[in-house]
């Protein structure tokens, strides 16, 4: 009988350098490509919004890929986006978060749709991270998952998708996603 590897976050510093994320959920090892101009060009987007947003009102820090969030020995992964509250900010160290992040944002890539959507939401959901939010560039949307709700709230169009952990935040769905 053949037993499956099972990776744990350690792990993770023994690997090269090499520009690929690898990320470990439930001791299973994923890895994917860099990321492509149009992600990055989103990340670059949410991550000044936000950043903008806490230099106005110091209510915590973000922090953007590659920065790990370890949430026990076998899951530990690389969000694009991470928001953690002042109240929370023991958490954070030099080397990544140690805990749930109060918000945690993906941006999908066509490699890592069911990834994002299935297998990291239940992972973010089972460790309590407050706000999920999945942005999805092929199809100009955003889906939300506010205290562990089964279902999503879905943005699209030119909806205004509303952070309620951050009071008067807010983005236009096509400011995130256009090309």
């Amino acid at each position: 009988m053949i037993h499956p590897v099972k990776f744990t976050v350690d792990d993770l510093d023994n690997f090269p350098d090499d520009g690929k994320r690898r990320e470990i959920v439930e001791g299973e090892l994923y890895v994917s490509p860099s990321p492509s101009r149009h992600h990055q060009r989103i990340l670059r987007r949410l991550t000044f919004r936000v950043e903008s947003y806490l230099q106005r009102n110091p209510v915590g820090e973000v922090f953007f890929a590659p920065f790990d969030v370890r949430f026990s020995l076998n899951d530990g992964v690389q969000p694009d986006l991470i928001y953690v509250a002042n109240e929370h900010a023991d958490l954070v160290t030099d080397r990544g978060v140690y805990g749930s992040p109060d918000w945690v944002v993906e941006i999908l890539s066509p490699s890592n749709r069911d990834y994002d959507l299935q297998t990291k939401r239940r992972m973010y959901q089972k460790y309590g991270v407050r706000l999920y939010w999945v942005i999805d560039p092929a199809e100009r949307c955003i889906y939300a998952w506010d205290d562990n709700k089964e279902e999503p709230v879905k943005y699209s169009d030119d909806d205004t998708a509303e952070v309620p952990l951050l009071p008067g935040l807010c983005f236009v769905v096509p400011e995130l996603t256009a090309l």
